[in-house]
Parts: structure tokens; C-alpha cells; sequence
């Protein structure tokens, strides 16, 4: 017997999923021009970093430091190390890169400086004859002004330090210390006034601190996480006036924690405010440029996928939409586009959203959304399958002048004829998929096979 297979697609482009904003007037909702692969090495690359310039973008690729121009050139390795690499940002001026080395075969990890093309690293945090004990120097952050560097020092398990130190490493101050506590991430305030940092205590649990450049006025203001700071130059946590802090945490779930949101609070640790409260988890928010915008990371639909909306929460759009994991965004200096980790391409690699505001309103509908069309299909082998074999069914999509370059195509088969599996090929997943499952690809690739069996 041989069943006659007709395909029946239907391509919805990522700004048509795009949720829209609950504000439909609003002129300035962002919507995204194109999402383009920065990287495609077949190990995982992910924490993208900008470089002050906008120009270029530094990444983390098995343990070791990577930097490549945002159009995807010259790609370049900065590291090779003994142990592997924790945190990095680019110094303020953009010519010295600060990382942490982690030596985990002697429990020890460390600040380090080199120049933007990788020479001449230089050890900052060197362990002194008092110290017998494992010592953990993390979490290095530049000053707005690139004049100070911040760090947290972790001595075996008795003290934990955040200390303060000049760019060559010299003139140590320990701004807070605490016995049996666990500091780690560290942001400045746009005016280096203060910072914020968040520890982790026995007694009180994951809580952020505030205290003054000069080691006074030591305060706690929420209990949650911080986002890793990684461009000091502009406002991440901070919002750019110093009077706000942004933070996730499970106070909307303090039992089972499985859902954080985000909260902003004064540095004082009043006027502490809930932008996003659902059964989901919303984490990784960092300000936009000009502090009128949150970018985030939710999983709300099913999936992580990268969200943007307004200082006081409102105007959520979603910016990805896809079955991959999409995580770590981070604001260019200029605010027009978003470097983002994504293993859409089945490893993980570096990807940049490119943003524009929206014209007339800039809320995508199916009117102004730019969908692309399918003008080729290739099915192979024919339409004429016997019942008792499987059949690989190639489609390539050639995008014919919409911007978008992403999408979904959902097949079905007449009759609820059962799809046993679906396997990814070309620049899609190489991963098997139940049925009735969307694929997501790019266009102008031919990007899955089916296999349907009567």
C-alpha cells in the first residue's frame, strides 16, 4: 500500500510571536531587524561581553578567553592557561582585560590583568607567606572611571573580604569582611560612590549589600541575586542616577524556589518594587544604556527566551522566540543591539539581536512584522511512500526579502497520519523531536528531515 503525503507549512516569524506590549501606543517598543550567529565553533561559547567601542566581543570557549569583532571576524584566543577562567570585562578604556583565573588543582583562584590583544598577564591577587589556606580572589569589576578595581577574597573557610585595589594591583583596602560569609558578585554605582555586592551567610541566606567606596555605611537592601557586572562603563544594576538597584530573587516562591522575579530597590533599601510576578522564572536582568530599559531572561512560554521591558515593568516583549535556550544577554554600549548566548544551533555559540524602535507604534502584528515567505520546496524522495518504510523529507526555505532571518515551520500530515520522529539537518538541531513538534531554523538552509511512517 503506498499513502499519498501532503506537507502543509506554516512559517511564523520570531517578531510575530513577539508578545505584544501592553501599551500599544507606546513609540518607542523595540522590535528586532535581524539575530545573526557571531560564533560556530562546535565547543560552547558563552558570557558575551562588549568592548567600550561597541566593536568587539569577548566570550568564554572551554575555560579559556576568546574576542571577536560583532560581525562575526577575526576571532582571536587571548588565553592559555593551566586552569580555566571565571569572570572578565574589558577596562573602561577599552585597552586592558581583567579576568579571574581558576587553578582548581590547588583550590586557588586569582585577578588578573592583560592587554586587549593578550599580552603581558599579570597576577594582581598574589597569596602572601600568612596565608596557608586556599584563597579565593573572584568577582573583579573596573571602576566607572577604570581608576580602582573591586574583588571579593575568600580566605579557606573563615573570612571573606571585599577589597578594593588600584589597577596595578597595589594599595589593597578590605571595604567589608565578615567571618563564615561568602561574597561574590560586585557592581559600582555609576559615581564609584558605592557598591553592591551580594554574599551568601549561613545565618541569613543569599542577601545584597550596599556600602559606601570608602568602606562606611555598610547596609543590606534585599535578599536575592545580582547579575554579574561585566560593563562598569555604563549602568547594568545600577540604574544610571544611582538610586536603584536591580536584583532577582525567590521572594515570590521562598518555599520550593523554583521561580525567581525581579525586583528593584533604593540603595537605601527602600521603595523595593516587583516587575515581574508569575509562575516562571525571570532572571539575568541588566539596564539598558540610557537606563529606560530591562533586558531579562524567561522562561514563561516553555523555554528560556530573551524579554525586554520598562524600568517599572511594564511593556514586556518577548525578543526570542525559539525551542533553544537563550541566555546571558547583555546591552551594546549604544543600546542598539543585544549579544546573547544560544545553543539554537545545537552547541552553544554567541549570537547578536539587532534593535530598532518601532515606527508607528513599533508593536510587531501580522501587518508590519517582517515575515518571511517560503519560495522553495525540495521534497525527496516523492510523495509516494509504502506504508511500511520511512520516508526523509528535506525542505529548504529561501527568505525572498523580509528582514527576519528566523522562524518556525510547523508540518502536518493529512489524516493525523503519525510521525514517529523528526531529525534536525543542515543548520538546525541535530536532535529527535515527538510528534507535532515545531522546528525552528534558519532561512535559505535546507534545515530539517522527517520521518513519517504509516
Amino acid at each position: 500500500m503506498k499513502m499519498n503525503i501532503r506537507l502543509m507549512f506554516l512559517l511564523i516569524c520570531v517578531a510575530l510571536m513577539t508578545v505584544i506590549a501592553s501599551n500599544p501606543a507606546a513609540s518607542d517598543a523595540l522590535t528586532v531587524n535581524k539575530i545573526t550567529a557571531v560564533t560556530s565553533d562546535i565547543g560552547d561559547d558563552g558570557g558575551p561581553v562588549w568592548s567600550p567601542d561597541g566593536d568587539e566581543i569577548l566570550f568564554r570557549r572551554g575555560g579559556e578567553l576568546y574576542r571577536v569583532y560583532s560581525n562575526g571576524s577575526r576571532e582571536t584566543r587571548l588565553t592559555e592557561t593551566e586552569g580555566k577562567v571565571g569572570d572578565y570585562s574589558w577596562s573602561p578604556e577599552g585597552n586592558k582585560i581583567l579576568y579571574t583565573l581558576v587553578v582548581e588543582e590547588e583550590f586557588n583562584s586569582d585577578i588578573w590583568v592583560m592587554n586587549a590583544d593578550g599580552s603581558s598577564a599579570t597576577r594582581l591577587t598574589v597569596p602572601t607567606e600568612e596565608y596557608v589556606e586556599p584563597t579565593k580572589n573572584d568577582f573583579g569589576t573596573w571602576s566607572p572611571s577604570g581608576s580602582k578595581i573591586a574583588y571579593t577574597s575568600v580566605l579557606g573557610l573563615h573570612s571573606s573580604n571585599l577589597i578594593v585595589m588600584e589597577p596595578d594591583g597595589s594599595g589593597k583596602q578590605s571595604l567589608a569582611g565578615f567571618s563564615g560569609n561568602y561574597f561574590s558578585t560586585v557592581a559600582w554605582a555609576p559615581d564609584a560612590s558605592k557598591l553592591v555586592f551580594e554574599s551568601d551567610s549561613v545565618e541569613f541566606g543569599r542577601y545584597i549589600g550596599v556600602v559606601n567606596s570608602d568602606g562606611s555605611g555598610l547596609t543590606t537592601v534585599a535578599y536575592g541575586y545580582l547579575t554579574p557586572q561585566t560593563q562598569s562603563w555604563q549602568p547594568e544594576l545600577w540604574s544610571p542616577a544611582g538610586s536603584k538597584i536591580l536584583y532577582s530573587s525567590y521572594e515570590n516562591d521562598p518555599e520550593e524556589k523554583l521561580f525567581r522575579d525581579i525586583f528593584t530597590v533604593n540603595a537605601d533599601g527602600s521603595g523595593k518594587t516587583s516587575l515581574t510576578a508569575t509562575d516562571s522564572d525571570n532572571r539575568n536582568p541588566r539596564f539598558s544604556p540610557d537606563g529606560s530599559r530591562i533586558v531579562f531572561v524567561s522562561d514563561r512560554t516553555g523555554n528560556k527566551d530573551i524579554w525586554v521591558m520598562d524600568t517599572d515593568g511594564e511593556n514586556k516583549v518577548q525578543m526570542t522566540v525559539s525551542p533553544a535556550s537563550d541566555d546571558c544577554p547583555v546591552w551594546s554600549p549604544d543600546g542598539t543591539k543585544l549579544a546573547f548566548c544560544s545553543d539554537r544551533s545545537g552547541n552553544s555559540d554567541i549570537w547578536i539581536m539587532e534593535l530598532s524602535e518601532g515606527a508607528s507604534g513599533g508593536v510587531p502584528t501580522p501587518e508590519n512584522a517582517p515575515l518571511p515567505n517560503i519560495t522553495d520546496l525540495t521534497v525527496d524522495p516523492s510523495d509516494e511512500v509504502p506504508e511500511d518504510r520511512t520516508a526523509t523529507i528535506s525542505v529548504t526555505v529561501i527568505n525572498d526579502g523580509g528582514m527576519s532571518s528566523e522562524g518556525y515551520i510547523t508540518v502536518s500530515f493529512p489524516n493525523d497520519e503519525e510521525i514517529l520522529s523528526v531529525t534536525g539537518t543542515g543548520g538546525e538541531y541535530n536532535k529527535f523531536y515527538p510528534k507535532g513538534s515545531s522546528i525552528y531554523g534558519k532561512n535559505g538552509i535546507s534545515f530539517f528531515s522527517e520521518d513519517p511512517m504509516g
